[in-house]
């Protein structure tokens, strides 16, 4: 696709989604007109990169924000989920280690080939569309095992 401005990325999205696109305050954009757009916030007291909206070739995105957070000593990067969340495990090709229910809340400890896990957790149902949303924490440093409570 080469949709060629934000605005022509953001129409695109908003056509396809049924969201609305807003850019919350601190949160950059970073485009690129044949692969889309992404926004993120850098949360340096936490060594986090905070993702907001990604919008077109999702892969791309993935490994640009993956590449960014470690040339810039980001030791996490969070991201909400918005689809099947197993099927999202799968697609970033991370295995699931453990899943548990915490409080209620449905929880998953993957990992990835290069040793990097992620800890997937229930947050709620999308507001407008239903669906079960999660929120993952990528850690970035190989063998960096979270803390499960």
């Amino acid at each position: 696709m080469n949709y060629g401005t934000p605005e022509k990325w953001v129409e695109w999205y908003e056509k396809k989604t049924g969201d609305t696109f807003t850019l919350p305050e601190g949160y950059t954009v970073n485009f690129h007109e044949r692969r889309g757009m992404a926004t993120f916030l850098p949360d340096l007291e936490n060594r986090m990169l905070v993702v907001g909206y990604v919008i077109g070739d999702g892969r791309f995105w993935h490994d640009a924000i993956e590449m960014i957070a470690k040339q810039n000593g980001f030791r996490y990067i969070a991201t909400i989920c918005t689809r099947d969340v197993k099927a999202y495990i799968r697609f970033w090709k991370y295995k699931i280690i453990k899943q548990w229910d915490k409080d209620g809340q449905k929880r998953y400890l993957a990992r990835n080939r290069g040793g990097c896990y992620a800890t997937l957790t229930y947050r709620g149902k999308d507001e407008k569309t239903g669906v079960d949303t999660y929120m993952v924490i990528q850690y970035m440093v190989p063998g960096e095992k979270p803390k499960l409570e």
